[in-house]
């Protein structure tokens, strides 16, 4: 099972205990997602899904806070870029839904905000238009599109709860998100998607390790592609020499040179008698080059 489908099961399984968590977690996706309808001369709060799990909660969430309101339930295929089947809970409107999801006054968001349901709306919130990556792939948390006012507010909230999103716009909607991996895990945390948090933990310590891994594979493989080329070059120009002409100290060089084509200089330098360091063969090739340059001269 992939990291989002474990999320999505996760919170999609949490059953608010409290109707004021109930209501916070309803508000949450009905002004992340929901819009208002008209149908046969009645009002509608309408909400869409691709995921069924999703409009069952919404289902069980309406029975515990509005069981007296008719409802809808509908499926319909769509074409285009949203293409596929999609599921709709369509209530009806009561004028009380102005004040209570803050369809009029944001500052009614901003009260649910300020008490205990405001991860409970946010959790409602990240169930109608969250987003986030594969934790192997890259780290990715985002939530939109969102009415810029619902954005702004749930903005300066999490900054105040030491949880900095950044804020995207595009075609006057407006999209909240983060890249940085502990606060994605401290965001799905307080949520309360506890195994998710978890994993995805487990997960960004596992794409660390793989990171460090292949950055030192990819140095070691440089170190080695620049000793070979290196190692090439002074061989060539040793053809050009006729080594026992070298100086006795630098002719010990040459021959282990010529003899271990894919050492090192730091191995070149312990083959030496008595040993030198990098630094030591290093100079010792570079004078035979030089000898070599003056003498084709």
């Amino acid at each position: 099972m992939d990291f989002r489908t474990f999320l999505k099961d996760e919170i999609y399984a949490q059953n608010p205990s409290s109707l004021s968590v109930c209501r916070g977690e309803w508000w949450g996706i009905f002004r992340g997602g929901g819009v208002i309808k008209r149908r046969e001369g009645n009002s509608y709060l309408s909400f869409s899904h691709v995921d069924l799990s999703l409009i069952k909660k919404c289902l069980w969430l309406k029975s515990k806070l509005y069981p007296h309101l008719p409802h809808l339930l509908l499926q319909e295929e769509k074409r285009g870029i949203n293409a596929g089947k999609w599921y709709s809970l369509d209530i009806l409107w009561e004028e009380s839904f102005w004040e209570e999801g803050g369809f009029g006054d944001i500052s009614a968001v901003q009260d649910m905000l300020k008490g205990k349901v405001a991860f409970a709306f946010l959790r409602g919130l990240f169930e109608a238009r969250g987003y986030i990556s594969d934790p192997l792939r890259h780290h990715h948390l985002e939530i939109g599109p969102l009415s810029p006012d619902l954005a702004s507010v749930v903005l300066e909230y999490l900054e105040g709860k030491d949880l900095p999103f950044q804020l995207r716009e595009r075609k006057k909607e407006s999209y909240i998100y983060t890249k940085n991996s502990l606060v994605i895990g401290s965001f799905l945390h307080r949520l309360g998607a506890s195994q998710s948090y978890l994993q995805w933990e487990k997960l960004a310590i596992e794409k660390s390790t793989l990171n460090h891994l292949t950055r030192w594979v990819n140095w070691e493989t440089a170190n080695l592609q620049r000793t070979v080329n290196s190692s090439l070059r002074q061989r060539q120009k040793l053809q050009e020499v006729s080594l026992d002409s070298l100086p006795p100290r630098l002719r010990e060089v040459a021959h282990l040179r010529i003899e271990h084509p894919y050492a090192s200089l730091r191995e070149i330098g312990n083959l030496c008698s008595p040993p030198l360091s990098k630094s030591g063969a290093y100079h010792r090739l570079r004078e035979i080059e030089k000898i070599i340059e003056e003498q084709g001269k």
